[in-house]
């Protein structure tokens, strides 16, 4: 039988030593059928993350500051050249999707979209210092045979410009003074003037012209021609073709890159699956290399040591290093690159910077997970939290063309508004149609029959770190119920805002329950990944299955990272104070004092009817998120903790033997049925409380157990 554990401790080894390596350059890569632009680091060569973008990403550039990459959208259908004219104009085209995007390299996400024509393909980006008067793109609309003269900085089209048949390749003099655009059917190339924005010359190349490179000096530019195999050479000054420099046979040229010197060009031989160097001087094919199927998109390291290459059916990128001529590694990327440029890893706040690298979720990392997604029927466990920066991961994924058959919502729903133990229906969600199924009030366990229908599970929850947090009951009984199904379980781990430290009393088990399921404190330091892993290897599922689980770790995070939830993960905890206060504060939900339920300041104030709590005062009423809360329409006094500094904190039980010794009424002060034991997961703290033990003694009670956590927790850990 195979085991799944080891894919659960790769994945954690890998984000590790990827973690420690330097980067130097960011390279981004546009994958044409998954719609989203990749990031790879380097030297690591691994995928920092993946980004959707958009329908058709083929052509890409980044700023001269490097802090911006643009990446150009079809929504034209895909037409390779086997197929007639006559059925390609048949094949309908959504230009509402065809435009610009513009993605911050920082921010990891699409800003905006710019208009960009019909069809846009290939483009480029004026430089600094001349040529256009403010910063241009120029973008080849292939199925109108123009060019799309855009504004960058007011979004707004300069011009467009008539040019030859089905527009392609296109690239702006190194001194901005000069754009050059291929025409595939006229096979040539249209000279335009950049202050003029007309057409200076038309130059007849090879056939079926790609791409187009300049020397570093701008005397020279160099265009593949995909059908004969050529590559002219091309004096700019005066517009004519120098000579052609022929191919080996298989060959079929498209992208083309000059090297640092202008002594050697570099060129994509598309189906001919290689690169090939050529010598500038004698104009003579130097040598070639197999680099991985229909390689296209080509670009140079910043040191120019290293040669990147986008091959298609592939899905991976290649890279070569240019000393030896060899392949050093291939990098697994989206579905059908297309683009490669480089860039400085400094823009994005990498090694050299004074901006902390970004921290990435797993949800971020689409590109480390989406190939697992493909062509299966998918269940998703989310919640409101689960995001790809602002956008939902179920909107994400179905603009992606994965098939989501069924949503599975925890404890407050799929948009997280129900109140604390309430239950909640199936329904379907208004916005996708996409049924969900409730995991909180009867059904806390997905039936094997919910589970029949789907190939894979989705888990996608951000958790607080607290024992009695519910979201993680709910892992414990998907991965049961994915073991028991033999259904594989993808788990987007995601940081731990209480994840810097570790307390509280270990639970017993006699006193398991859905606030409380594992033998861990209260405060357990792990995140959701690492959870799954010990409840993985300690055998605490049904039956001591294992589950199949496959966890993408978070990128740039350790235990010490103070992380601020960008979503709130309940209708109860509205903030980061209450998130941080909340291992202290849940107590108090076993007894008759208010944490703020029905107030604007959930677990950031604490009373009761008693005056003798504190001079603060509240009264919780009935609102949504709060239905019927504790002291409902009663005057509370106690304690204002908003401004308190909650992180030095940490968990404490100095509030909750405070308010007991002022209780008037101290047999009455936990409720009856005793949750509190359920809370702290033993009946002894109510014995302590009342037989009036100090703190300090009642840590000394939980220390043991603690200690032999921390210990075994130490096998678990994804991060520092």
């Amino acid at each position: 039988m195979r085991k799944h554990l080891p894919i659960f401790l790769l994945i954690s080894l890998a984000a590790r030593s990827l973690g420690a390596q330097p980067t130097t350059d960011y390279i981004y890569v546009t994958n044409e059928d998954s719609g989203d632009l990749s990031i790879i680091t380097a030297p690591g060569f691994a995928v920092l993350t993946t980004i959707p973008v958009g329908q058709r990403p083929r052509g890409l550039k980044i700023s001269p500051d490097g802090k911006t990459v643009f990446v150009a959208l079809s929504g034209s259908p895909k037409c390779p050249p086997t197929l007639p004219d006559s059925v390609c104009d048949q094949l309908k085209a959504d230009k509402a999707k065809d435009g610009i995007a513009v993605v911050s390299v920082a921010e990891r996400r699409v800003l905006r979209i710019l208009p960009g024509g019909s069809d846009p393909e290939q483009f480029d980006i004026s430089p600094d210092g001349t040529g256009a008067p403010e910063r241009r793109l120029y973008i080849a609309n292939e199925d109108v045979h123009t060019m799309t003269v855009l504004n960058v900085e007011t979004g707004t089209i300069v011009k467009t410009i008539p040019v030859g048949r089905e527009p392609e390749g296109v690239t702006v003099s190194p001194d901005g003074r000069l754009v050059y655009i291929t025409s595939e059917t006229d096979h040539s190339v249209s000279v335009i003037d950049a202050a003029t924005l007309t057409v200076k010359a038309t130059i007849k190349v090879g056939i079926r012209p790609r791409s187009i490179a300049f020397s570093p000096n701008g005397k020279r530019a160099y265009v593949s021609g995909e059908y004969d195999r050529s590559i002219s050479e091309i004096n700019v000054a005066t517009n004519t073709v120098l000579g052609r420099i022929i191919l080996p046979d298989g060959a079929l040229p498209m992208g083309v890159a000059v090297s640092k010197t202008g002594k050697t060009l570099f060129v994509a031989n598309g189906r001919g699956k290689t690169i090939s160097e050529i010598n500038l001087t004698t104009r003579r094919v130097v040598r070639s290399l197999e680099v991985g199927k229909r390689p296209w998109g080509l670009a140079l390291s910043q040191d120019g040591r290293l040669l990147y290459t986008a091959n298609g059916p592939s899905n991976d990128v290649s890279v070569v290093d240019l000393a030896t001529w060899r392949v050093k590694q291939r990098v697994r990327v989206g579905k059908t690159p297309w683009g490669v440029v480089v860039g400085p890893a400094e823009s994005a706040g990498s090694v050299g910077s004074s901006v902390a690298p970004a921290l990435l979720t797993g949800a971020d990392q689409t590109g480390q997970y989406l190939p697992a997604l493909r062509g299966k029927r998918v269940g998703m466990v989310v919640n409101q939290t689960s995001t790809i920066r602002q956008t939902h991961l179920v909107d994400s994924l179905n603009a992606l063309g994965i098939p989501i058959k069924t949503i599975f919502a925890p404890e407050h729903g799929f948009r997280g508004q129900a109140s604390a133990g309430e239950k909640i229906s199936n329904s379907r969600d208004p916005k996708t149609g996409i049924g969900i199924v409730s995991l909180y009030g009867s059904n806390r366990k997905p039936t094997p029959a919910q589970l029949d229908s789907l190939d894979v599970v989705v888990f996608d929850i951000q958790d607080v770190g607290v024992r009695f947090y519910t979201y993680i009951s709910t892992l414990h009984y998907v991965m049961e119920a994915c073991a028991e199904a033999g259904k594989p379980l993808i788990l987007l781990d995601r940081p731990n805002p209480n994840g810097h430290y570790v307390d509280g009393p270990v639970l017993e088990l006699a006193f398991k329950s859905f606030v409380g399921m594992h033998p861990i404190p209260i405060v357990h330091g792990l995140t959701v990944g690492e959870l799954a892993g010990m409840i993985n290897r300690e055998g605490w599922l049904a039956g001591k299955k294992t589950c199949a689980i496959t966890v993408i770790p978070c990128q740039n995070y350790t235990h010490q990272t103070a992380y601020t939830l960008p979503v709130a993960p309940s209708p109860n905890l509205p903030n980061q104070q209450a998130i941080l206060l909340y291992p202290s504060l849940c107590l108090f939900e076993g007894t008759v004092v208010s944490v703020g339920r029905g107030t604007d300041t959930q677990f950031q104030v604490i009373g009761s009817p008693n005056p003798a709590n504190g001079p603060y005062q509240f009264t919780p009423e009935d609102k949504p998120g709060a239905a019927n809360p504790p002291n409902e329409s009663k005057l509370c006094y106690g304690l204002d903790l908003t401004k308190f500094d909650a992180r030095k904190l940490g968990f404490s039980l100095a509030y909750l033997l405070d308010f007991y010794q002022k209780s008037p009424d101290k047999e009455s002060f936990f409720l009856k049925g005793n949750f509190i034991d359920k809370l702290y997961g033993s009946d002894s703290l109510r014995a302590q409380v009342r037989a009036g033990a100090t703190e300090k003694t009642i840590r000394q009670s939980w220390e043991p157990g603690l200690t032999r956590y921390k210990a075994m927790r130490q096998r678990y850990l994804l991060y520092k």
